[in-house]
């Protein structure tokens, strides 16, 4: 498991965020924390007093979770700005960069098939 920076919370800052298990700068491109390289995310925003503290889309009530779990659901990228027509096509996409790279070198509980 790779070794990240602060577990500070900087709330809809353009400056560097830092979240509990990653490391989110502005900009583009990638970062390397000195362990590993993490993608920046300009469309990602972290305020503890707004929706538990949960990554957020652009400092809006709407979750990463959520739209990872509308594509899950089997909604396109289209159908999710459709319903929710604050957001753009382009968060949506960054909402799933942002769980990949959640998920990146990490041990997850999972069961293996007997």
């Amino acid at each position: 498991m790779a070794a990240f920076v602060s577990a500070s919370v900087l709330a809809r800052s353009s400056a560097e965020v830092n979240i509990p298990g990653w490391s989110i700068s502005p900009g583009s491109g990638w970062v390397t924390t000195g362990y590993h390289a993490v993608m920046n995310f300009e469309r990602i925003t972290v305020d503890p007093a707004q929706m538990g503290g949960a990554p957020c889309i652009r400092g809006l009530r709407i979750p990463v979770a959520t739209v990872v779990a509308m594509i899950a659901d089997g909604m396109s990228a289209d159908e999710i700005v459709s319903d929710l027509p604050d957001l753009t096509v382009e968060d949506v996409w960054e909402a799933l960069r942002f769980a990949a790279e959640a998920v990146r070198e990490r041990e997850l509980p999972l069961h293996h098939a007997a």
